[in-house]
C-alpha cells in the first residue's frame, strides 16, 4: 500500500502539532520565569492606572454637581457623596505623586549609574495609601443595582447608571 505525498504531509504536519502541543507545558512553565515587564514599567502603568481613577473621580463629582443643580440629588446626599469623592481624590493624588517620586528617583538613579535602594518607606506608605483607598471603596458600597450592577450608596434609591428604582437602598 503505497501513500501519496499529500497523506505524509498531512501526517507529519499532524505528528508535529501533537509533539508541540505535549510539549507546550515545558515551554510555557520556561517563560513564566522571564519577567516581561521591568518594575519601572510596572510602576508607569500604576500611575497610567492612578491617573485614569482620578479622573473617573473628577468625572463623578462633575456629574454629581450636574444632578444637584438639576435637583436630581437631594442635599445632604450631595454632601455626603461629594465628601467622600474628595477623601478618594485627595488619597489618589497623593499615591499620583508617590508614583511621580519613585518613577524620578528610579530615572535619576539610571542616569547617574547609581544602583537604586530600595526605600522601604516610600513604598511602605504608598502600600498604607492604597490600602485606605480601597477601603474606603469597599466601605461606600451600599449593594448593587439588579438591573446594571452599578454600586450604590446607602441612601440611593435610584441607581446612578440606569435610574432604576432601588426599593432596599433607603
Amino acid at each position: 500500500m503505497m501513500m501519496d505525498s499529500g497523506s505524509i504531509l498531512f501526517l507529519v504536519g499532524l505528528s508535529l502539532l501533537v509533539i508541540l502541543t505535549i510539549s507546550a507545558p515545558l515551554y510555557n512553565h520556561a517563560l513564566k520565569r522571564i519577567r516581561l515587564s521591568s518594575p519601572q514599567e510596572d510602576r508607569r502603568g500604576q500611575l497610567a492606572f492612578t491617573r485614569l481613577c482620578l479622573q473617573a473621580a473628577e468625572n463623578e463629582l462633575e456629574e454629581l454637581n450636574i444632578d444637584r443643580s438639576a435637583s436630581r440629588v437631594a442635599e445632604q446626599d450631595f454632601q455626603a457623596r461629594a465628601l467622600k469623592l474628595a477623601e478618594e481624590m485627595e488619597i489618589l493624588k497623593a499615591e499620583e505623586q508617590q508614583l511621580e517620586l519613585v518613577l524620578r528617583y528610579q530615572a535619576e538613579a539610571s542616569r547617574t549609574g547609581a544602583q537604586p535602594e530600595d526605600d522601604l518607606a516610600q513604598e511602605q506608605e504608598l502600600e498604607a495609601l492604597i490600602k485606605a483607598y480601597r477601603r474606603g471603596r469597599s466601605e461606600k458600597a451600599a449593594g448593587l443595582c439588579p438591573n446594571c450592577g452599578q454600586a450604590y450608596l446607602r441612601g440611593d434609591r435610584f441607581c446612578a447608571r440606569c435610574g432604576e428604582q432601588l426599593d432596599y437602598g433607603l
